[in-house]
């Protein structure tokens, strides 16, 4: 009886959690322009926010400091084309002019027949990651249920709204929607009306998946004309701007906010010595903020170059590799990553010496933030955070850097001068990792690296769920004259099924894979864990939903306890009839 009654609440209690998800759906994210427009409107469409608003006056502050002689060009040589005239001020670097607008484009596809894996969104503004959303219908985000139209960096114009990016697969590239285009009106807006972001969020909001949204929309000189898309449900962005994350939880983000991308890749080091601070500062915004120049670009890969200093081009590329058509129903492919290839070329005649340093994956999701819970292999008493850092050195185990640590500052710079095999942002399903490309693990490249929290400190109460991430300084590179240094990084961006972390191996060696970023708690509790894993997923094989395969795992295990269950039941039915005699017997000696 008593099993019945327990298989009864559980399927009432699963019941009742669907059922007040449907009617309960979690609250729309505040609207951007509604809530202060952010300034002219950079946060609301997306666009990358710039490194500091004083930037200028510490640099006015810093203006006495010394300056790096070394890095002036040789008397009577000229800076080439797009580069400053040398600074009237001796010793003071010459920095490049950063490219024109800011532009997007994307890698990848969000349609799985594509053969991606996921889509990249990338900016010019630093030769950096924005976003990346994973194509797997299995893969969709939590929080916002509305119709889902692309992230297309949107951005008001003088007669509607202009896209500026358009990923392959989304609803809007299959309405044949181009980055360039101006949506001027919808279905049902009215003659002379202007649109605006916000009117477009604002409708879109009311949507649902599988909804058809009909814009006007202007191409060039031509008249506008109708176009009719199918909105689909939103996929899973486990990269994307912090703001989002705010939003999500409605909640406004400090008066210093700065939302930084992913893979930045700043220069501290230049002609053998550390720049000073004044320098180092001015490159570091070029680097960081400023308009790098797209050389290449298909949908496999995006090249970006940038020439900051005279004699000096710095070259970033992108590219995701694709899915053999007979690989696209195996889940565990290896094609959950980023290549990113970076390359120094020194156009001098005379070699010089530089470093850099490579930031990691940013904006990783917090949904569920709520009530999510993640073991921490070094606390035993208190859960580990959301977005926690895992670095692991050859000849070392995994480390797990719990969030609430990194913020409190107790973690300092590790690894001095050892192999690093990866470092990355462990989430409790999702992850994102690097991992250098090199032939041997003992080949150290990195002086130390770091866990780091991107922007300010957040409030204790967010700090299991600060927006952290991972800063790599290299060690010194030398450049012969005329000649090249490169190298590769793969970045994993996916879900943690052991079976595709295995894959994922530092310098081919699988005693270094990124399968040991899972943990399941101590090494008893780990079995059963394990165990239990296994048998989901076999439930889930047959019945393709993880709800009733948790049903059906819960009933298992009750089933395989009913012995010892029926036993105790029994014992105390026998202990139930034999009270009243006992409680008789009680009475009659309670003196004795």
């Amino acid at each position: 009886m008593d099993q019945r009654k327990f298989i009864t609440f559980m399927l009432l209690t699963m019941a009742i959690w669907m059922l007040s998800f449907k009617l309960f759906p979690a609250p729309d994210p505040p609207d951007p322009a509604a809530a202060g427009a952010k300034a002219d409107g950079k946060a609301a469409d997306g666009k990358v926010a710039a490194v500091a608003d004083n930037a200028d006056s510490d640099e006015a502050k810093d203006e006495e400091e010394p300056t790096d002689d070394a890095l002036q060009p040789p008397l009577g040589e000229q800076p080439p084309a797009g580069v400053q005239p040398p600074a009237a001020k001796p010793g003071e670097l010459v920095l490049a002019q950063p490219a024109g607008e800011t532009e997007f484009v994307s890698i990848g596809s969000l349609d799985p027949k594509d053969g991606y894996r996921m889509l990249v969104t990338l900016t010019s503004s630093g030769a950096a990651v924005l976003r990346a959303e994973l194509s797997s219908p299995r893969f969709t985000a939590q929080q916002n249920w509305s119709g889902y139209l692309g992230e297309l960096q949107l951005t008001n114009v003088a007669d509607g709204v202009l896209v500026q990016v358009v990923g392959d697969g989304t609803p809007a590239a299959l309405a044949k929607i181009a980055a360039g285009d101006v949506i001027v009106g919808l279905k049902d807006s009215k003659p002379g009306q202007k649109l605006t972001l916000h009117s477009l969020q604002t409708a879109l909001k009311k949507t649902n998946p599988g909804n058809q949204f009909t814009m006007q929309v202007r191409r060039g000189e031509n008249p506008p004309e109708a176009r009719t898309v199918k909105l689909t449900r939103r996929p899973l962005a486990l990269l994307r701007p912090e703001i989002e994350n705010f939003e999500m939880r409605k909640v406004d983000p400090p008066a210093d906010f700065v939302d930084r991308p992913s893979m930045l890749m700043p220069l501290p080091q230049l002609g053998g010595k550390p720049l000073s601070k004044a320098n180092a500062k001015r490159l570091t915004k070029l680097l960081e903020t400023g308009n790098w120049q797209l050389t290449a670009h298909d949908q496999k890969s995006a090249t970006i170059s940038i020439t900051p200093v005279p004699n000096l081009t710095i070259t970033k590329r992108y590219s995701l590799p694709p899915v053999p058509t007979d690989k696209l129903d195996d889940a565990n492919f290896k094609a959950y990553h980023l290549l990113l290839d970076v390359e120094f070329k020194n156009t001098a005649t005379e070699p010089q010496s530089l470093s850099y340093q490579l930031e990691g994956p940013t904006g990783m999701p917090i949904e569920g933030w709520w009530f999510a819970h993640k073991i921490s292999r070094s606390s035993w008493t208190g859960g580990a955070g959301l977005r926690d850092i895992v670095v692991r050195f050859a000849g070392n185990q995994v480390t797990q850097l719990d969030c609430r640590r990194i913020v409190a500052g107790d973690y300092g710079p590790m690894g001095p001068g050892q192999a690093l095999a990866y470092v990355g942002v462990d989430g409790q399903y999702f992850s994102a990792v690097v991992v250098p490309v090199r032939k041997a693990l003992d080949d150290a490249w990195f002086d130390t690296v770091e866990a780091i929290v991107v922007g300010p400190p957040p409030e204790e109460r967010f700090e299991t769920f600060a927006n952290t991430t991972c800063r790599m300084t290299r060690l010194p590179i030398d450049l012969p004259a005329g000649g090249t240094h490169a190298e590769s990084y793969e970045v994993f961006v996916g879900p943690k099924r052991p079976d595709l972390l295995a894959q994922y191996q530092a310098a081919n060696d699988p005693n270094y894979s990124l399968s040991d970023i899972v943990y399941y708690g101590l090494a008893l509790f780990a079995v059963v864990a394990r165990t239990m894993l296994v048998i989901l997923h076999f439930f889930y094989g047959i019945v393709g939903n993880y709800g009733i395969a948790i049903i059906m795992l819960t009933v298992l295990v009750r089933g395989a306890m009913f012995p010892l269950s029926y036993k105790q039941t029994k014992s105390m039915a026998r202990m139930q009839a034999l009270k009243p005699e006992m409680d008789r017997i009680n009475e009659l000696y309670k003196n004795d």
